[in-house]
C-alpha cells in the first residue's frame, strides 16, 4: 500500500494515516475500535499527526451530545501515498489531446480493450455473487497500485476507490474515469453506478450497483 514515503512513518501512525485514509473521515473511537488502541493512544497520535500537518479535523453535529470531531488526512498526507506515472502522463495526454485529440480517445478505446478480462475470466466472473466480482475488480485495482475496498449491505454492493495515484491526471483529462466506469461495467456485467466522485468534491470515489430483489407492493 505504501511507497517509500510511507514506509519511513512509525508504525502507529503510519496505521492511522492508512485508517484514515480507507475511511475517508474518521472519529478517535472509530479508529480505536479499528486498530485495537485505546481511544487515549488514538487522540495521542492524531494530535502529533496534526502539529505535523498531516491531519486535520472539522467538528460534526450530532443529534445529541456535543459535536464528534472528524479527522482526515491533508494534502501533506496524502502525497505520502504512491502518486504514480502522475507528471508523464499528465504531459503525454495533454500531448495527444493538443496534437491528435482522435488519437487520444483511440488510445482510451484500446486500453479497455487491452484490459478487458480474458473470456475465461469473464465466464467465471459471470459464475460470482456481485460482491465477490467487486472484490475480484478491487484486488486487480490494488495491484495497479489503487488503494480500493468493497463495501455491502443487503441493499448494494459498493466498490470504494480510497486511493487514485492518477487523480491530478484525472483532474485534467475526465475521459479516464469515465473509462474506469466502463471498465468495471466490462469485466463484471453489471451496471455500476459512480455515486461517489472525487472530481465532484468527495473524498473517495464510489461506484455502487443494487443487489437483491425489488420488494414487492
Amino acid at each position: 500500500m505504501a511507497d517509500d514515503a510511507l514506509k519511513v512513518v512509525p508504525a502507529a501512525r503510519r496505521e492511522m494515516l492508512e485508517g484514515l485514509k480507507r475511511a475517508g473521515e474518521a472519529t478517535v473511537e472509530t479508529l480505536a475500535t479499528q486498530h485495537g488502541y485505546s481511544p487515549s493512544a488514538v487522540r495521542s497520535l492524531l494530535v502529533s499527526l496534526t502539529a505535523d500537518g498531516l491531519v486535520e479535523w472539522r467538528s460534526s453535529r450530532q443529534s445529541r451530545g456535543r459535536p464528534a470531531h472528524l479527522f482526515r488526512l491533508t494534502p501533506a498526507a496524502e502525497r505520502l501515498f504512491p502518486q504514480v506515472y502522475d507528471r508523464a502522463l499528465n504531459s503525454a495526454m495533454a500531448f495527444l489531446s493538443e496534437k491528435a485529440p482522435a488519437l487520444l480517445a483511440d488510445l482510451m478505446d484500446r486500453w479497455l480493450e487491452d484490459t478487458r478480462l480474458s473470456n475465461a475470466q469473464l465466464a467465471e466472473m459471470g459464475r460470482l455473487q456481485v460482491s465477490d466480482k467487486a472484490r475480484r475488480i478491487a484486488t486487480a485495482q490494488n495491484a495497479a497500485g489503487l488503494i480500493s475496498i468493497v463495501e455491502s449491505n443487503e441493499n448494494e454492493v459498493a466498490l470504494v476507490l480510497v486511493h487514485c495515484p492518477i487523480i491530478d491526471v484525472a483532474r485534467n483529462f475526465p475521459i479516464v474515469c469515465q473509462n474506469e466506469l466502463a471498465w468495471i461495467n466490462q469485466n463484471t456485467g453489471e451496471q455500476f453506478e459512480r455515486t461517489e466522485h472525487r472530481l465532484a468534491g468527495a473524498r473517495r470515489c464510489v461506484y455502487a450497483v443494487a443487489v437483491g430483489e425489488p420488494v414487492q407492493p
